[in-house]
């Protein structure tokens, strides 16, 4: 049951693209949404949970629009890298 934690960068890749790592830095969250810097944008997120119980943030909903878990905290590695 992983939690969603203020002053953590959250990753996630791209499903259409491997090679695109998404970034998003949560600044603060209360118990129900995330105060976040996405897209070098400041603005809300609801905070989701899964049905283990860990949480998870999807700020833009369209059909490929990435989902940041709790524990997609290491920023992953690209093919060249």
């Amino acid at each position: 049951m992983d939690k969603i934690k203020a002053n953590t960068t959250y990753y996630a890749r791209s499903i259409g693209d491997h090679n695109c790592i998404f970034e998003l830095t949560v600044i603060s969250r209360t118990a129900k949404t995330a105060l976040i810097n996405y897209d070098n944008e400041k603005r809300r997120a609801k905070i989701y949970t899964d049905s283990d119980g860990s949480e998870y943030l999807w700020p833009d909903h369209w059909s490929f629009a990435p989902i940041f878990r709790s524990r997609n905290t290491v920023k992953p590695k690209r093919d060249w890298e």
